[in-house]
């Protein structure tokens, strides 16, 4: 759980109610696939049958039947992938789906568009399209997901802005992010968020130098 849409909703709070409405009207006779590894989402109350995910090793996810390993069938990227994976596979047994089937879901599936959508490899590189990541949590977990090199191109409007990360990252892909916000309206806003996150920060002229020292932050005018 982190804060999102709070140009909607009046504060986290109402946010939060929001989010436990899916919870609020659940009987004994149903089910609630939580993250246990989520401080907050842990504590939500509900009358359901509580079926875990988040809380031990993604290597002990397993079949009814005893099947293990069934996460790294999966193609996508990133520990949030495995993690929203691990959350299908809970919701998939508790609703009865053949155990057969669900390996080659994993394998098969090729995520959503715009969410860490891969378009292209040209020499060498890799292209990713993660224009839904619209909150700096998400934003994160998406930079985490790759290590080495990575070159962050962000812009957008304030609605993703009127909270600070909860969290700066992880130790993955970001320590090394190159950090590029086009102009547009919400690009000096970004940049004032993103220096709250990262040791570096910088302004950067159009036609400057295409890559800079690591984990900096470049405004392109």
């Amino acid at each position: 759980f982190a804060p999102n849409h709070l140009d909607w909703h009046r504060d986290l709070e109402d946010y939060r109610w929001a989010k436990q409405t899916i919870l609020r009207w659940q009987g004994s006779s149903d089910v609630a696939v939580l993250n246990a590894g989520d401080d907050d989402v842990c504590r939500w109350p509900t009358r359901g049958h509580v079926v875990w995910f988040g809380s031990s090793s993604e290597s002990s996810v397993v079949s009814s039947d005893g099947h293990a390993g069934w996460l790294e069938r999966m193609p996508l990227p990133g520990a949030h992938n495995r993690l929203n994976a691990w959350a299908a596979v809970e919701a998939a047994q508790a609703a009865g789906v053949d155990t057969g089937i669900i390996p080659e879901g994993l394998e098969t599936f090729r995520g959503l568009p715009h969410r860490l959508e891969f378009v292209a490899e040209v020499q060498g590189r890799r292209f990713f399209n993660d224009s839904l990541a619209t909150t700096p949590e998400s934003a994160i977990c998406a930079l985490d997901a790759f290590p080495g090199r990575v070159l962050l191109l962000a812009g957008g409007i304030y609605a993703c802005l009127l909270h600070r990360p909860r969290r700066s990252h992880a130790g993955g892909g970001t320590s090394g992010a190159k950090i590029v916000v086009a102009g547009d309206p919400g690009a000096s806003a970004i940049v004032q968020k993103l220096r709250g996150t990262y040791p570096y920060g910088t302004r950067m002229p159009k036609n400057g130098p295409p890559f800079w020292t690591e984990a900096e932050i470049a405004l392109v005018e």
